[in-house]
């Protein structure tokens, strides 16, 4: 029997395992870090690049060591759905909007799993 093998073009791989971990998590960090509302409070192991951390109304995310994010997560630090309540319980006008905006801790070693949304 040959040998049975392939050809992976690096585009196709994952960033992590072209520059290592220590490398891919630096520039995770770095990269989240340069919009000036998204704070670490440790080292992640992963964070995929499909997953959405939403910062709108200057909340912060705070990501412990070790954790794990995989594909597609939506991570909020704003909801709407108190207002939605609200209204629908005749507790708020339904002309005026409110937002409720707070900051996310994720603890240490947490794997947060595919299509995940995180609400403050």
């Amino acid at each position: 029997m040959g040998k049975l093998g392939f050809k992976i073009k690096k585009s196709l791989l994952p960033f992590h395992m072209l520059f290592g971990r220590k490398h891919y998590r630096k520039a995770v960090k770095n990269l989240y870090a340069k919009t000036g509302a998204v704070i670490f409070a440790g080292d992640p192991k992963y964070i995929d690049r499909s997953a959405k951390l939403d910062v709108f109304g200057g909340g912060k995310i705070y990501i412990g060591d070790q954790t794990v994010i995989t594909q597609e997560t939506i991570i909020l630090v704003h909801d709407y759905s108190i207002d939605c309540g609200m209204v629908a319980a005749g507790l708020a006008d339904p002309d005026n909007e409110s937002i409720l905006v707070k900051d996310v801790h994720i603890g240490n070693n947490t794997f947060i799993g595919q299509r995940a949304t995180i609400l403050p």
